[in-house]
């Protein structure tokens, strides 16, 4: 798809970001009557087609990934689907098949790519999103513009093209809309549906040296596979499942792993096998016993992990969901997901745990060229994992002012409490498979009944 001609373009709700909580709410927005468009935009004529004359109102994606799949594609390559957290479903597309060897990376794109494709969605892609702005703000900076220069230099063009409807038509100049500022151009827009996750920004605290250190430093996000690491000595940081993974794979190729983290890990034991095989009965009847349910079982009942955070028992999952909730609603940042639920003592992490692999040294002190200090040891390292988690990105918003005083976004259920026409998938209570595609639902039946 061509990079937008056209300098400005108006749209009712604009969905920002394409994984798995951007694809579902594109789809929940179409479900309810809005309409998204067809082809290519800034085509030779210039004019836009519709699917349909839109009886509702209009929207589109914007995606940063050069293709479907989210932050998926972008995981190291050793990932398979037996070592992932849940997945849950695509609404209206169950994952009928899994190989529990192919790579994580690989399976889920195709699963996106396959849903965005059947449900004929409206994503442009790739479409980077610098600021989102008030409307009007940068209406009057641009009439400023013109009036100092004598030329008219903004050329407006609105995706409600002429075929809509009488009185569905929004003006790009009307008072109350949102703009953001994006590498395809400026894209107004009556409500705005973040869903841009944490993948982009990862997260590696301050320590004490760490400039010096003359190895190599990676963080999950850039992790490459064990084989990078053969017969090296390697310190991974961090207390969640991705550091577990990593400490794992590099048992079998690093000469030496030293797995460090600020507090000593959670372990929670798996809770309520009852409760949990009377979820996989209710899933079962519904859809069979797919490979997707098998693969969710043998992981401790919807955690498709051998490391899971999961793996809750129903009222513990939304005993989590609430604190989650609860301190977004007070404005507060939400916390890892390891904090919130502790890491699950499944089968095959307690038998790391027996092998010692898993054993877990206290936070050092401070690093140096050659290594890391406890007190008065050293140890030499050649690498170090940073396996410290990821703060949600969200700087885009930034120019709407949306933090509370005590540093988080703070939220009225679905939407920002600072302004109600920015709502939020994937933070707070939502910051999950499940919760993001149940949030989808909600925001797009608040938005059409707001419409």
């Amino acid at each position: 798809m061509g990079i937008l001609s056209c300098s400005v373009h108006s749209v009712d709700v604009l969905v920002i970001g394409a994984g798995q909580a951007g694809i579902c709410a594109a789809y929940e927005l179409q479900k309810r009557g809005f309409t998204g468009f067809a082809g290519t935009l800034g085509a030779d004529d210039g004019v836009t087609k519709w699917r349909k004359k839109p009886a509702l109102g209009t929207f589109v994606v914007l995606d940063a990934e050069d293709a479907p799949g989210g932050a998926w594609q972008h995981r190291w390559p050793t990932l398979t689907m037996a070592t992932v957290n849940h997945i849950a479903d695509l609404p209206g597309q169950p994952i009928e098949e899994m190989d529990d060897d192919a790579p994580a990376r690989l399976f889920v794109p195709a699963y996106f790519a396959e849903f965005e494709y059947e449900n004929d969605l409206p994503i442009l892609r790739p479409v980077c999103v610098y600021a989102v702005k008030n409307a009007e703000d940068e209406t009057a900076r641009v009439d400023a513009e013109k009036t100092a220069t004598g030329k008219d230099e903004v050329k407006e063009f609105s995706l409600l093209a002429a075929d809509t409807p009488a009185g569905t038509r929004q003006e790009s100049s009307q008072p109350g809309l949102l703009e953001a500022h994006t590498s395809a151009g400026i894209w107004r827009a009556r409500f705005i549906i973040n869903c841009t996750g944490t993948w982009r920004h990862p997260f590696v605290p301050y320590v004490s040296g760490a400039e010096k250190f003359r190895g190599k430093q990676y963080h999950t996000q850039t992790y490459p596979g064990p084989e990078r690491f053969w017969k090296q000595r390697v310190l991974v940081v961090g207390g969640g499942v991705s550091a577990i993974n990593h400490v794992e794979e590099l048992a079998g190729e690093a000469k030496k792993v030293r797995w460090v983290t600020r507090t000593p890990p959670r372990w929670r034991e798996p809770e309520h096998e009852h409760s949990l095989e009377q979820a996989r009965g209710k899933r079962q009847g519904k859809r069979g016993a797919s490979a997707g349910n098998r693969h969710s079982e043998r992981n401790g009942g919807g955690n498709g992990s051998r490391h899971g955070e999961s793996g809750l028992s129903p009222n513990a999952g939304r005993d989590a969901e609430e604190r989650a909730r609860a301190r977004a609603e007070a404005g507060l940042p939400p916390l890892p997901v390891v904090a919130q639920t502790g890491l699950l003592l499944t089968e095959h992490v307690r038998e790391l745990r027996a092998s010692g692999i898993l054993k877990r040294k206290p936070m050092f002190d401070s690093l140096d060229a050659d290594g890391a200090w406890w007190a008065e040891k050293h140890e030499n390292f050649d690498a170090i994992i940073w396996a410290t988690g990821f703060r949600h990105d969200l700087g885009h918003l930034r120019p709407l002012k949306l933090r509370s005083p005590l540093g988080g976004i703070q939220m009225e259920g679905v939407r920002a409490a600072r302004d109600s026409r920015v709502y939020l998938i994937g933070y707070g209570a939502s910051a999950s498979t499940v919760g993001a595609r149940r949030d989808a639902r909600i925001v797009a039946r608040e938005i059409k009944q707001r419409m």
